[in-house]
């Protein structure tokens, strides 16, 4: 499938990954960020900055951030997009109403 090549390419060095990384899942101790509510798994890290992004994006400083300490590889905005559709399913699966319509949407772009 053509909509997929962006993912052959690429080759992953698995790491830990949170697993449900979205802002909601992001708070504060001390002046110190903290993590909750993991689902973590050894994968692409490249899914974490995917989840961050699509329910209630993360602000751009945090993407710049990331960026400067642990660049993105190559075609990763392909790689993106298709790694979001996986949580939409999910939310589609258990909350239908506009995650249906997000996901069928998600899916509609890729295979543009």
């Amino acid at each position: 499938m053509e909509q997929l090549k962006p993912l052959l390419p690429h080759q992953v060095q698995p790491s830990l990954v949170h697993g449900n990384f979205w802002h909601g899942n992001i708070g504060f101790s001390h002046q110190k960020p903290v993590l909750f509510s993991p689902a973590c798994y050894y994968g692409d890290r490249e899914v974490d900055i995917a989840m961050a992004s699509l329910f209630a994006p993360l602000p751009d400083d945090f993407y710049r951030g990331y960026e400067s300490i642990y660049p993105l590889a190559e075609n990763a905005p392909e790689r993106l997009d298709i790694y979001r559709l996986y949580p939409l399913l999910v939310q589609a699966n258990l909350f239908a109403g506009k995650y249906i319509r997000d996901a069928a949407e998600q899916v509609q772009a890729l295979l543009k």
